[in-house]
Formats: structure tokens, sequence, C-alpha cells
């Protein structure tokens, strides 16, 4: 997975990719990303935008799903 790519045999985390976040919350345990994904710079853009149309036609949040 990319947690692989990610992280160095310390636990250190290196974004490879631009799409990737500069820095990760802390864990303490980073494979615990491999089930729990951070946002990728795309999908962080993206979920901004649905903010802002929800938010402009004040439509209401009942759920909210997500998939990797």
């Amino acid at each position: 997975g990319w947690t692989q790519r990610a992280f160095d045999k310390n636990g250190q985390y290196y974004q490879f990719d631009s799409n990737m976040p500069p820095s990760l919350p802390h864990r303490n345990n980073w494979i615990d990303y491999d089930v729990d994904t951070p946002l990728t710079a795309k999908g962080l853009s993206q979920s901004w935008n649905v903010g802002n149309v929800l938010a402009r036609y004040n439509l209401p949040v009942t759920a909210c799903y997500s998939s990797p």
C-alpha cells in the first residue's frame, strides 16, 4: 500500500507525490493509516467545493458517506 512508500523504517512520513498531504496528524502506529487514509489534495479540494455549494444553497447535511 501507499504507507510503505510514505513512511521510512522509523515511521517518518515523506510526501512522495504532490497529491499527498504535506504532513499528517500524529498517530502512535503509522500502519493505522492503511485503514484510515488521509484526504489527498484533490479530495480536500473536492470536499471544500461540496461544502461551499451546500452552504450557498442552505442545504442540510443529513448523512455523509465516504469510500477509499
